[in-house]
Order: C-alpha cells, then sequence, then structure tokens
C-alpha cells in the first residue's frame, strides 16, 4: 500500500513537471490591439446659425416664389469620439487606452417646417415658415446639430381696387387706385399694364405722381394719371401692379371706360351775410344768410351812385 502511494505522488509530480515545462515553452500569443466602434466623446455645438438671403416678403397671387437661400452657413465647434483599444495577453493589458479623435460637423440641406415653401398661392393670407439646417457627423458618431436659421414670412396681398376712365375728345387717362392689399405700398412703383391677346400681360406705362418715399397705406387710395395718343388699350382688360422692396400687389382685370362728364349746375348754393343784420331793421325770425341780391346803403352821409 505504501508502494502504490509513493508511485502515484511520483507520477502526479511528473505531470506537473510536464505542464510547467510546456508552459514556459508556449506563451501566451498576443492577437491584438482589439478596437471597439467609434462613439461620441464630446459632441459640438452651433456657433453661428447661418443667414438666408431674405425673411420677409409680400407678393401678389399667383406671382412665382422662389425660396430664400443661405447667404452664410451655420458654423459648429468640433466634436470629439473615441474607441477603446485592448490587449488580450496579461502582459500586454498596460496598453489597453482610449483612443480619441476630433472630428467636424458638416453642412446639410436647408429645409423648410411645417412644409416646404410653395412656388405660389392661389389666395391671400399670411404664411409663416421655419429655416432649418442640420450640423452632421461623420458616420453619425455622434447626434445631428438642428439648427433654426430664421424665420420666413410671406404674405399674399389682397387685390388694389382700380377704376380707369378717360374723356372721349383727350389724351389723358385717369386711374384711381384703391390699396386693399392688407399692408402699407412704400416706394417701389405702380405700372399698368395691358392683356392685349387676352393671356399676357404687357408693360403700358408707370402710373404718376409716385415717388421712391410715397407710401399709400391699407384702405387709402390715388388718382394717378398718364397720357397717351394709343386710345385703343380702352378696347382690352388691363392691370395695376405695385412692385416694391419686397412687396407686390395686384388689382384683377379692369377696362378703362370712356365717358364725357360735362359739368351741370342743378342748385345755386351761395349765400351771403343778411343785410338786415347789419342795418340793425330784421324783422323776427330773418336767416342769418341769403340768396346774393342788391345790399343797400345803411349810412344816410354816404351818397348813393
Amino acid at each position: 500500500m505504501k508502494r502504490a502511494l509513493l508511485k502515484t505522488s511520483s507520477g502526479a509530480l511528473a505531470l506537473l513537471a510536464s505542464v510547467i515545462s510546456m508552459l514556459a515553452q508556449n506563451p501566451c500569443v498576443e492577437h491584438g490591439p482589439f478596437y471597439t466602434g467609434w462613439e461620441c466623446a464630446v459632441p459640438g455645438a452651433n456657433i453661428f446659425r447661418g443667414a438666408l438671403n431674405w425673411t420677409n416678403r409680400a407678393v401678389c397671387v399667383g406671382e412665382q416664389i422662389t425660396p430664400p437661400v443661405l447667404v452664410a452657413n451655420p458654423t459648429f465647434s468640433a466634436g470629439k469620439m473615441r474607441r477603446w483599444i485592448s490587449y488580450e495577453c496579461a502582459e500586454n493589458q498596460y496598453l489597453n487606452h482610449w483612443e480619441t479623435n476630433t472630428f467636424t460637423y458638416s453642412i446639410g440641406p436647408l429645409y423648410f417646417t411645417p412644409t416646404s415653401i410653395p412656388s405660389s398661392f392661389s389666395t391671400p393670407g399670411t404664411h409663416v415658415y421655419t429655416a432649418n439646417v442640420d450640423g452632421i457627423a461623420p458616420n453619425g458618431v455622434c447626434p445631428n446639430i438642428p439648427v433654426v436659421v430664421a424665420t420666413v414670412t410671406i404674405t399674399v396681398t389682397g387685390p388694389l381696387a382700380v377704376t380707369a376712365w378717360k374723356t372721349s375728345c383727350e389724351d389723358k387717362f385717369y386711374v384711381a387706385v384703391t390699396n386693399l392689399s392688407g399692408i402699407s405700398l412704400t416706394g417701389g412703383q405702380f405700372d399698368l399694364f395691358v392683356y392685349f391677346d387676352d393671356i399676357n400681360k404687357t408693360y403700358f406705362t408707370t402710373l404718376q405722381p409716385w415717388s421712391p418715399t410715397d407710401v399709400m397705406p391699407h384702405g387709402s387710395g390715388r388718382v394717378f394719371t398718364f397720357c397717351s395718343t394709343n386710345h385703343s388699350i380702352t378696347n382690352y382688360d388691363c392691370a395695376v401692379i405695385f412692385q416694391g422692396a419686397n412687396i407686390c400687389a395686384a388689382s384683377p382685370k379692369f377696362r378703362i371706360i370712356t365717358r364725357n362728364d360735362l359739368a351741370r349746375l342743378f342748385v345755386n348754393t351761395t349765400q351771403i351775410g343778411n343785410p338786415c343784420h347789419e342795418c340793425g331793421n330784421c324783422p323776427g325770425g330773418a336767416p342769418a344768410y341769403i340768396p346774393p341780391q342788391s345790399r343797400p346803403f345803411c349810412d344816410d352821409d354816404l351818397p348813393v351812385i
């Protein structure tokens, strides 16, 4: 029995020595470094929101609209991304570390909310949009940075009410314009267009008097005039369009009428002060003013001529 135990112990020791020898001969084989994917370490931030070429405009019904564009891009501070680098062998664990890199944001396309800006509007009204741009991180490593560039307001103006006329024997035309657009019309100019083919309008003349500093508030009006030997325009539809800095207002089609107004005196309303009040001999209830009549002299010392 004793001899058997000695044999077993000797075998175990020999096996252990063999394993230690094998370990000494086969050290850890390193297959690293191993890399995780990039992740966001420090996101960037918006520094400047950018600028548009226009943010407020008044347009006519049916007028073609070109949406605003960026004239200055938004800017962003740099972000940081990181990844973990590791090794498998125990003797290389001290090499495990974070690798950190900085990155820049690219500029995404300009877009509008709640909807895109249409090419035209068919009815008067006011429409408000938000212009947005996103700062985009490479490969989506950090969240995009949304930026509100500006608020865009588009006012679709109401109509200009127009009455136009001329006398048959004159070359002078009269155009009475009332501003029902909903906004004040400042500077710019009022132009008369003629539809010679019933479809396309042709510029005819600019209405006067009007200067760059003139203002026509909503609800007010003015009578413009122009002279032309082309009396045939009374046979066609016309329109008046106001065009100012980012402002448009237009009238519906109308016709220039020919009329021959003559001044007629229906009632002579001219009156004078009642002379009896000056002479002190008015009967009771005498009116203060009467129609013109001969005035007597009340001073006996003055000669009657």
